[in-house]
């Protein structure tokens, strides 16, 4: 096992500018160090939570015994009543981890109000609801819509286009998204052909949308080449299990 990941960890990338530099460093050390583990290898996630193993149990046992701590790989969120207290974490897990040559991200790494949502794993997080961020409901529409150029080419099929529907469907219904679905995925007609037409935009509503308690059954329908019969898509998210 540890000659294992002596060869994943030789692999990693060498360090770029600027240096960081921890105690116990001389001026060569950050020139010579490696950084991160390439993703890639697929370890990441295990490698980090086994690294960070010790900075959980510090934080939740040892030192501060924060009861709301959450950790993701490299995501951490500690909350507080004490917006004081919540500072001093900060600064101890930033001294803790550099003991560990590490370093907390500077724009990320911030103390604020929970009524003003926290982004964390594609959402925005309120105390109350989760909402999906802005970005990733863009990113998705730009994607389906590459899809429906694509399938116009002829370039692929729709069991192709089915799985990153689903995926992105079972990631956004953890947010109060029902609506969202709808109306993104029921604007994208996918429809053998050339030109704009043939990627053409679909403003009918799908059905069961209009009622945030109803499940959404979004459809998108298009025209086969040689037929001329309607194709669909039909794609049933399901709400997350309750805990």
């Amino acid at each position: 096992m540890l000659p294992l990941l002596d060869h994943i960890i030789d692999t990693s990338p060498m360090v770029q500018q600027p240096p960081s530099y921890f105690p116990g460093d001389d001026l060569l050390t950050s020139l010579e160090r490696r950084r991160g583990i390439p993703i890639g290898n697929l370890t990441s996630q295990f490698l980090a939570n086994l690294y960070l193993d010790d900075l959980d149990h510090y934080v939740k046992q040892k030192q501060f015994k924060v009861r709301a701590y959450l950790r993701y790989v490299d995501d951490m969120v500690a909350l507080d009543d004490d917006k004081g207290r919540v500072a001093e974490v900060r600064e101890a897990v930033g001294e803790r981890l550099a003991a560990a040559r590490l370093l907390l991200h500077p724009r990320k790494a911030h103390v604020s109000p929970t009524a003003d949502g926290l982004k964390l794993l594609g959402y925005l997080v309120f105390p109350n609801h989760r909402c999906l961020r802005n970005d990733n409901g863009h990113r998705f529409s730009r994607r389906l819509r590459g899809f429906a150029r694509a399938y116009s080419a002829g370039l692929i099929d729709l069991e192709d286009i089915k799985p990153s529907l689903q995926s992105w469907i079972g990631h956004a219904m953890h947010a109060d998204t029902l609506r969202l679905c709808a109306r993104i995925i029921s604007r994208i007609v996918f429809r053998r052909g050339t030109g704009r037409e043939a990627a053409g935009v679909c403003c009918a509503a799908a059905p069961g949308t209009t009622n945030r308690r109803t499940s959404a059954r979004p459809t998108a329908t298009g025209t086969t080449p040689t037929t001329g019969t309607t194709t669909s898509v039909s794609v049933s998210p399901s709400p997350p299990a309750r805990p």
